[in-house]
């Protein structure tokens, strides 16, 4: 695997899409910066990637530049979340992938949260945890199954297993649809 090879080309591709929120911060662009603006939410801050010399095989190195928006405590669980991001998609180009994540915990945890500094700056809300608690408990229990959303389930980073022979559901529709016509 030619890792600069595949570096340069990620590159390449940032600067095309973000343009002018692309910044390299080195002369051999193993460290650059990512704009994160989200102006519903009144945040701009900097994403610092740094790759390490096998990336994308090792996760890159993630830090943000604080901005306004973001309080100490958000801006540590969002850092937090980004690590955590970046580890699990070792070994495949993810610095897109990053912004992308790191732009919706912004809208989930920022732009849509209704919590105070004090109250959960680490992504579920109470409410989520309550819907999981019940969830457990209705399964526990076997007196009905309490069913979590998608998004409760992705907010739980909880995967969703779906048989291999499964049908999706958009070829049931058609398959139903062929039939009705």
């Amino acid at each position: 695997m030619d890792y600069a090879e595949e570096q340069a080309q990620e590159r390449e591709a940032l600067a095309a899409i973000f343009l002018d929120d692309y910044t390299p911060l080195s002369d051999d662009g193993r460290r650059l910066q990512l704009a994160l603006s989200h102006p519903a939410a009144g945040v701009s801050a900097k994403l610092i990637v740094t790759l390490p010399p096998t990336y994308p095989e090792a996760s890159p190195t993630v830090s943000l530049h604080p901005g306004s928006g973001l309080t100490a405590p958000r801006r540590a669980a969002l850092l937090g979340a980004l690590e955590a991001e970046a580890a699990a998609q070792a070994g495949m180009p993810s610095i897109f992938g990053l912004h992308t994540f790191a732009m919706e915990w912004v809208q989930a945890n920022v732009a849509g949260g209704e919590e105070s500094e004090e109250e959960d700056v680490g992504g579920a809300g109470a409410e989520l945890a309550d819907a999981a608690a019940a969830a457990a408990a209705g399964a526990s229990a076997g007196a009905g199954e309490a069913k979590l959303t998608g998004r409760q389930l992705f907010e739980l980073n909880k995967a969703v297993v779906v048989e291999e022979d499964s049908e999706s559901f958009w070829e049931a529709e058609a398959d139903a649809e062929l039939a009705a016509g």
